[in-house]
Parts: C-alpha cells; sequence; structure tokens
C-alpha cells in the first residue's frame, strides 16, 4: 500500500482507486515527494498496487478522466 501522503490527489474510475502524487510523511519534520508516484486500489479485491508509469516528476495537482476512452490524465496548474 502507498505510504501515509499529504497533498496527493485521487479518482475513483470503475472499480479502482487511483491515489497520485503528493509527499510522503516519513518524519513529522520531514516530507519525501513523490509526485510521479501512482497506487491502485481494486475495491473487489481491496489490494493496492503500484501503476508503473513513465510519468515525469511534477506537482499533479488535477486528475481528468475521459470516459469515452477510458484514460486519466493528470496534470498541475
Amino acid at each position: 500500500s502507498p505510504p501515509a501522503l499529504i497533498r496527493s490527489n485521487a479518482i475513483r474510475v470503475n472499480g479502482n482507486l487511483y491515489v497520485f502524487g503528493g509527499y510522503a510523511c516519513t518524519t513529522v519534520s520531514q516530507l519525501d515527494p513523490v509526485l510521479n508516484s501512482v497506487w491502485s486500489f481494486t475495491y473487489s479485491s481491496s489490494k493496492w498496487s503500484v501503476v508503473q508509469t513513465n510519468m515525469p516528476i511534477v506537482n499533479m495537482n488535477y486528475p481528468v478522466l475521459l470516459p469515452s476512452t477510458g484514460t486519466v490524465i493528470f496534470y498541475d496548474y
């Protein structure tokens, strides 16, 4: 499962929840960026998995789902 995160974002697509970006809370005073990490939670199996991507390290603040193609786009402002 993903580490404890702050400033991450999520989107639900069909039976999966995708969590991406943010900072890992390794200690109270230290935040480690994990800005290009994407995790998937499958509701039917209650399991987490890492989604392999070639995404650059960017601050992905907004998910957009394109239902006609099943594509999720992550972008920053």
